[in-house]
């Protein structure tokens, strides 16, 4: 019988068709060289005796995966022009040892990074020692003679950026080198937020952690909002007459922001509010609709650039219903004028936007590209005269990379603030991201949110 070691060995190449599983364990015996080679793979309980039980097997494999990883950036060292090679290379190198595995390294880092217990406990020193290792060796292979902690601090901010990376190439491949670039380009920066280097094993821990949420179980949100698009948020009490249901079809179109209902299940929320002195109508023409969209966009502190598009009109559900329906990929309805009994209308503004995106605990900023549109129904003159409320709704989604989507609804109405009437407009936020960066983003949008929404009345000044 081969060795255990020897048969790890045979059994990587395996991984790209059988997994990280118990059975490219046990067809490795078929990879031995002539003579050596079994006719049969190997027994479960001769995997076992070998390798370890149930999943310790499993690990065992996708630990021996790991090891030769690091072997593998050493082909930078001997393809490199230079001596030696730059980081750059190194780390673009081990991007590429993980491309015919891509598919099954989700499991594979959440199995690994989880106990054993039926509670799926997060267990840090495997995270930290794959990103450490690969650090290590890309330091020796550029010759770092960094010394004491300077000699940390390098390895936790290689460490740092290669996890990003590597995490991005899970959700991205075709951009994971591009990223990576952009990261390596502001090290310097890096270099300097990392001085604690705690904050380095905090990020590998978080990241992780999103892979085992994924694998394990989503977030789900556990309330429900219901709202709506115009001025009648019980347009579907049944207890209505269908009399009533005609004469406030024209006033309002209901939306339904129960997340179930959304074209995305959400994995981050926030909801926020500013009194804006100001008429309803006036807030209206500024924040419901596109009149101001471009002052409205560049009050966020993460927009650097807007482009305005066409605006054009959309059908939206039976009586204006419109669960899980996306602005964004809805088409254009065609011409014809609304007919009584015919799918509700809503105009559209359509959008692009470039932000700066902190990652890395904000010390880096990636620049993303951004699609959206506002959707909005033109309110009733009794409407606008009323007190509310009335609704617009925002969507947008990065193009490539970074895999974000986002739903915000705006309501506005009329309040009574010490004798004094004031408008306040109110924007439920809802997102999704990447699951090993779900906790950044969640809490960048959630402050981003509080901070752009609190400068609304700016435009009123």
């Amino acid at each position: 019988m081969a060795s255990s070691t020897k048969l790890l060995k045979l059994a990587i190449p395996l991984v790209r068709t059988h997994g990280f599983s118990r059975e490219a364990l046990a067809r490795s015996v078929l990879e031995l060289p002539a003579g050596e080679a079994h006719s049969e793979p190997l027994s479960d309980s001769a995997v076992s005796s070998l390798f370890g039980e149930g999943d310790k097997a499993r690990k065992t494999l996708i630990e021996a995966w790991m090891v030769d990883g690091v072997r593998y950036m050493q082909k930078a060292e001997a393809e490199s022009t230079s001596a030696p090679p730059t980081l750059r290379d190194v780390l673009r190198t081990r991007l590429q040892y993980n491309e015919p595995v891509l598919a099954q390294l989700p499991e594979a880092f959440a199995l690994l990074a989880t106990t054993s217990s039926k509670f799926h406990f997060a267990d840090p020193l495997p995270a930290l020692y794959h990103a450490g290792r690969i650090a290590d060796e890309a330091c020796y292979a550029v010759g770092d003679k960094s010394l004491h902690l300077s000699w940390y601090t390098k390895r936790a901010s290689i460490a740092s950026v290669y996890t990003a990376a590597e995490l991005h190439q899970l959700v991205s491949p075709n951009t994971a080198y591009a990223f990576l670039d952009s990261l390596l380009d502001k090290s310097a920066t890096l270099s300097n937020s990392l001085g604690e280097v705690s904050l380095f094993s905090s990020y590998i821990l978080k990241s992780w952690q999103g892979i085992i949420k994924k694998r394990y179980g989503s977030f789900r949100l556990g309330f429900m909002l219901k709202s709506a698009i115009g001025t009648c948020p019980s347009l579907y009490n049944h207890h209505h007459s269908t009399a009533n249901r005609t004469r406030t079809r024209a006033q309002a179109l209901e939306f339904n922001m129960d997340p179930a209902s959304l074209p995305f299940t959400p994995n981050f929320s926030a909801k926020h509010s500013a009194l804006i002195d100001a008429t309803l109508s006036a807030v209206w023409e500024k924040l419901g609709t596109a009149a101001a969209h471009t002052d409205v966009c560049k009050l966020s502190s993460l927009c650097t650039k807007i482009d305005i598009g066409e605006e054009d009109v959309v059908e939206l559900g039976p009586e204006g219903k419109v669960e899980g329906l996306s602005f964004l990929k809805k088409e254009i309805a065609a011409a014809g004028d609304q007919a009584e009994g015919k799918k509700a209308r809503a105009r559209r503004q359509n959008f692009s936007l470039e932000e700066a995106v902190p990652v890395l605990f904000g010390a880096i900023k990636s620049k993303v590209n951004i699609l959206g549109t506002l959707t909005w129904v033109d309110p009733t003159p009794e409407a606008l005269a009323s007190s509310g409320p009335l609704y617009s709704v925002y969507e947008s989604e990065v193009v490539g990379g970074l895999a974000i989507q986002i739903y915000r609804l705006r309501e506005m109405r009329v309040v009574d603030e010490g004798g004094k009437q004031l408008t306040r407009i109110t924007e439920s936020l809802y997102g999704v991201g990447p699951g090993y960066l779900n906790w950044l983003i969640a809490k960048e949008a959630v402050e981003k949110h509080k901070m752009h929404v609190g400068r609304y009345p700016e435009l009123f000044n």
